[in-house]
């Protein structure tokens, strides 16, 4: 049995299990929307494994034992534990002990996820949390470059930065970018302008601003890269980050083999932060230098994979 830990409203999810469907694949998909309840932990053969239950579509509780679990993809999301709270006439007393039992439960949850790590996988719960600079400083520790960064709060700590840099650089989240789907909100990366800067901001990133030839999409996958180059320097909207997508006028995608000293780099760089599975970011330079921007584990793939014909919904299906 396959179990996939997901996003509920996530297509690409969606379109995988369409292939498991095919396959005839068993699996049971999650989200922190199911509530499940940890009914034991218990040793088999030398290794922990897991009975739990959650509740399905139909309001009906059903069972999960992980010595079950054949293959387990992380896919975004969380799992939270159905707590009832206990109720005393000391409110002081129920505070303690329900904070105690939602630690409890905690830690069991971490002992879970410890267990699913152990199964034949794709991406881990911890992939979704991932240190930008941290996987910048092991880039650069392997040899590979990437821009310069610096995070602060004021234009005096700024302004060095900006004058190194002749004026290009650029200003992009620290960690995922956010989107507010209800007001049509995006965060995109943009250059910035130091007269349009305050004295004193919110916590904020800065890069130097890399010239690109194209944009490099790479999709890893158990130690194999499926390329993408994207053309977005040719159109204004795209040029400075292409996830601001031109619709009407969609970018140029074609297949990308990166060579393969630049494989070696990134396999490495993958297997030192435990990655099995990720999506890259890369700038090929018009002098034909690759800098890595940054990985996301468990980033979207359907846009390397639909114009380059790699048909990595299949792949993904077939390795579960």
């Amino acid at each position: 049995m396959i179990l996939i830990l997901t996003d509920t409203n996530e297509p690409t999810t969606d379109w995988v299990i369409d292939w498991l469907h095919f396959f005839r694949k068993d699996f049971v998909r999650l989200s922190i929307e199911t509530p499940i309840i940890i009914k034991s932990i218990y040793d088999k053969k030398g290794e922990y494994e897991c009975v739990f239950e959650y509740l399905d579509i139909y309001r009906q509780w059903m069972s999960i034992d992980t010595a079950n679990i054949s293959s387990y993809w992380y896919r975004r999301s969380d799992m939270k534990t159905a707590i009832k709270p206990i109720r005393s006439e000391n409110e002081n007393i129920n505070q303690m002990i329900n904070a105690h039992s939602i630690d409890e439960n905690r830690s069991a949850l971490n002992i879970l996820y410890s267990i699913l790590n152990r199964k034949k996988r794709i991406n881990k719960i911890e992939d979704g949390q991932v240190t930008k600079l941290k996987v910048l400083q092991c880039a650069k520790d392997l040899g590979i470059r990437v821009p310069d960064t610096l995070i602060c709060t004021d234009k005096k700590t700024l302004f060095p930065f900006y004058e190194f840099h002749n004026g290009r650089v650029i200003t992009k989240s620290i960690g995922d970018p956010t989107v507010l789907f209800f007001q049509n909100i995006h965060c995109f990366t943009s250059e910035i302008d130091i007269d349009d800067i305050p004295d004193m901001f919110g916590l904020s990133l800065f890069q130097e601003k890399i010239e690109k030839f194209v944009e490099l999409r790479i999709f890893y996958l158990h130690g194999k890269f499926y390329g993408s180059a994207i053309f977005s320097q040719l159109d204004s909207q795209t040029k400075m980050d292409f996830k601001n997508y031109n619709d009407e006028k969609p970018n140029r995608v074609v297949p990308y083999k990166l060579p393969d000293i630049e494989q070696h780099k990134f396999r490495q760089l993958m297997k030192l932060n435990d990655f099995n599975s990720g999506s890259l970011d890369i700038v090929l330079t018009p002098q034909y230098e690759y800098v890595f921007l940054e990985v996301n584990p468990v980033g979207q793939f359907e846009q390397v994979s639909v114009p380059c014909n790699y048909n990595l919904l299949k792949t993904i299906a077939e390795y579960l």
